[in-house]
């Protein structure tokens, strides 16, 4: 029993952290042709602040978040918390964030950020601000360079310390012939850029990234730390990731994780193995369940103890006849039954926007929005979205809104500007509009999206590009 309790000591100690930007662009997207979802509020039961918390959304005319109210619930109702509010550019791309704090009866500014992009969408700038008493503060400074593919290259941060931005960490990425990522740099600022840490990647011929390689700068050389293994099945999905430490001047294996697929192509199993004295034996074991339109119901996590499974976590979701998400429930257990526990939970609405909380027991109510129809929301102008979802593998859909009755041209291009593929090219009457592109036959890389819309009116011609990733 001591090496079952040991085994359930290094789960809780070692943790996989994945970084998102919670800042990046909302985008639109729509599931059927007639009618589509925008999210209403969404109730969240936090147990650790033992709270109930709401929240709800309004939109812009291309459904992009424009505001986000928190309320929690009072023995007299709901009461103000917070509020975020986001502004976007022609583009659909984020351009600034607030974030406001409810006290005395008002809104006071709590901190806000502000980001700028180039002429290709790129961002190349995102400036952190705190408010201190009567004035904003500057805290850190993030910038960004490209090369010729759009590949961001270099991320220098700055921190702000006695009244002015200061370096303080820079990122160098360096890329292969096929656009995937080689090799990332760490460098912190002591007067000069000093090495902290190097990750390297290698691929295989179809482009899955095969082996992670972390490295640290130590006494003035670059030292092994960690490296993990990748391997695949013919639809590209991981079945095996290998973890091994670098000990005593040698490799150590630690971990293993084994992944099953349906014919689907989603998982359905994901077994992780603890090394012990040359053999692995189970440490975590996570089966996920679908209903019969694919949505995932069920996760359940057990953990490996000795020669038997106990009972770990579960996540229970509920879907509508239109397939959106409509509740959450975590629960862990507890060693005789089944208690909810707290959970960070992200998750896209029908337009792409994603919505990030925490709470043990979450329902989200939608509001049916029809086409042009729909007061307030017609369609006032051109655009076209960014993919969803991006990165993608293999198919992405496309959303795109026209004013007025249009000659329309979708058009996919490679890097060298070839033509790749013609997704839609015919005339369109106003309003919103999605296409699928499947790109099963296409290796991994960047490919642009080009959209070429001709309306009616003499000024309404309409070119638009985005950048998509396909990965493999």
């Amino acid at each position: 029993m001591l090496r079952g309790n040991m085994k359930k000591i290094l789960l809780l100690v070692v943790i996989l952290f994945l970084a998102v930007d919670i800042y990046s662009k909302n985008e639109v997207s729509k599931f059927d042709s007639d009618t589509t979802y925008i999210i209403n509020s969404i109730v969240s039961k936090d147990i650790w602040r033992n709270s109930t918390f709401q929240y709800s959304y309004k939109y812009n005319s291309q459904f992009r978040i424009v505001s986000e109210l928190i309320e929690v619930l009072s023995d007299t109702g709901w009461v103000n918390s917070r509020r975020e509010s986001f502004t976007y550019n022609a583009d659909g791309d984020t351009t600034s964030f607030l974030n406001e704090g409810w006290s005395n009866n008002n809104w006071h500014n709590i901190q806000r950020r502000t980001f700028e992009y180039d002429s290709n969408g790129n961002r190349i700038s995102h400036l952190h601000e705190m408010w201190y008493t009567d004035h904003w503060q500057i805290v850190q400074r993030d910038t960004y360079s490209y090369d010729l593919n759009n590949n961001r290259i270099l991320t220098v941060i700055e921190i702000f310390n006695d009244n002015k931005l200061g370096n303080a960490r820079r990122i160098s990425n360096t890329y292969n012939s096929n656009e995937n990522l080689i090799s990332t740099l760490i460098e912190y600022w002591d007067v000069n850029w000093i090495n902290s840490s190097k990750n390297s990647y290698s691929y295989d011929s179809n482009g899955n990234m095969v082996t992670n390689l972390l490295e640290r700068w130590r006494e003035g050389k670059w030292t092994n730390y960690s490296e993990y293994y990748y391997t695949y099945d013919s639809n590209k999905n991981i079945i095996t990731k290998s973890l091994r430490l670098w000990r005593n001047n040698n490799w150590e294996f630690i971990e293993k994780d084994s992944s099953n697929y349906n014919l689907n192509g989603k998982i359905i199993q994901n077994l992780t193995h603890m090394a012990y004295d040359s053999n692995y034996e189970n440490l975590r074991r996570n089966t996920y369940t679908y209903n019969q339109n694919g949505n995932l119901i069920l996760n359940f996590c057990d953990i490996g103890n000795d020669s038997y499974w106990d009972n770990c976590e579960r996540e229970i979701s509920t879907y509508d006849s239109k397939d959106k998400l409509t509740t959450k429930l975590f629960e862990v257990w507890n060693g005789s039954e089944w208690e909810q526990k707290d959970s960070d939970l992200s998750f896209p609405d029908s337009f792409g926007n994603y919505y990030y909380l925490n709470g043990s027991e979450v329902n989200i109510y939608y509001n049916s929005v029809t086409d042009v129809e729909t007061p307030g929301f017609t369609v006032s102008d051109f655009y076209l979205s960014q993919n969803y979802p991006n990165p993608f593998n293999p198919s992405t859909v496309i959303k795109y809104g026209l004013p007025e009755q249009s000659n329309v041209k979708i058009e996919i291009f490679n890097m060298l500007g070839q033509s790749v593929g013609v997704l839609v090219n015919q005339d369109k009457s106003a309003g919103y509009y999605e296409t699928t592109w499947n790109a099963k036959d296409l290796p991994s890389g960047i490919y642009l999206i080009s959209i070429k819309a001709n309306g009616l009116s003499s000024k309404s011609n309409f070119t638009q590009v985005k950048k998509a990733l396909l990965l493999k």
